[in-house]
């Protein structure tokens, strides 16, 4: 999974695109672009940790079901543009983490990857090329209100390079959309 910085850049980019000089649009992309990785909300209430994270929250289901909320939620007639600019942010989150996950072997059972397609199908997916790193925060099971999550656990070489590699990817992405927006 790519870290925050990496789904607030894309979600950056989407809002400048798509909703250029709106502060409501920004951070209503901004949300939504980091709004799949609540689900360690629910892992930390239910003592499981980390090992609720990368469920049917990181799916085009739910980017779907939250993109309908909000444009319903949307005062005046903006369901349209706001269903189109909640689901984009939400979806770059899941593509996001798509990128950041390796394929399994067809015989393991591993739960790498994210439900692309939930509701429709359980199974997960993961690019065939890892783009991103996933951050490390010292095993899925270590992350619980007993041993939360601390800066120390974070502060690490591999997540110094994961960060400076979203970084190389979004930042240009940020710069090209700032370039066309004052075209």
């Amino acid at each position: 999974m790519p870290s925050p910085l990496g789904h607030t850049l894309a979600g950056y980019a989407l809002a400048r695109l798509m909703a250029p000089g709106s502060r409501t649009g920004t951070v209503q992309t901004l949300t939504a672009a980091n709004l799949p990785d609540l689900d360690y909300l629910v892992g930390f209430a239910t003592g499981e940790g980390g090992r609720a994270h990368g469920g049917p929250s990181h799916s085009l289901g739910a980017a779907l079901l939250c993109g309908a909320a909000a444009g319903l939620l949307t005062p005046g007639k903006r369901f349209g543009a706001t269903f189109g600019l909640v689901t984009a942010a939400y979806t770059s989150h899941v593509l996001l983490d798509y990128l950041s996950k390796v394929a399994p072997d067809e015989e393991d059972d591993s739960d790498e990857g994210v439900p692309l397609l939930w509701p429709l199908t359980s199974r997960r997916f993961a690019a065939p090329r890892q783009v991103f790193l996933t951050i490390e925060t010292t095993g899925r099971r270590a992350l619980t209100l007993r041993r939360p999550l601390t800066l120390r656990r974070l502060l690490n070489r591999h997540n110094a390079r994961a960060l400076l590699r979203e970084a190389a990817a979004l930042l240009p992405a940020v710069a090209l959309v700032e370039a066309f927006r004052r075209r």
